[in-house]
């Protein structure tokens, strides 16, 4: 686990961008903030897998 705290503004907003469409791990560790950045080489690593519409789709309902 990279992220201790995925409700954590880090996490928040990398959730929100995956939902949004965004898949380039990248862009995606581009958006931790504080302490998280220090950890953008594994959240790129963590980031790169496959986050489809349907897991998008089913994160809006919560």
């Amino acid at each position: 686990m990279v992220l201790t705290d995925v409700t954590g503004v880090s996490g928040r907003a990398i959730l929100k961008a995956l939902i949004a469409g965004e898949r380039d791990p990248e862009q995606l560790a581009g958006l931790a903030v504080g302490k998280a950045r220090a950890k953008i080489p594994a959240l790129i690593e963590a980031l790169d897998g496959e986050f489809t519409h349907h897991h998008a789709f089913s994160r809006r309902w919560r």
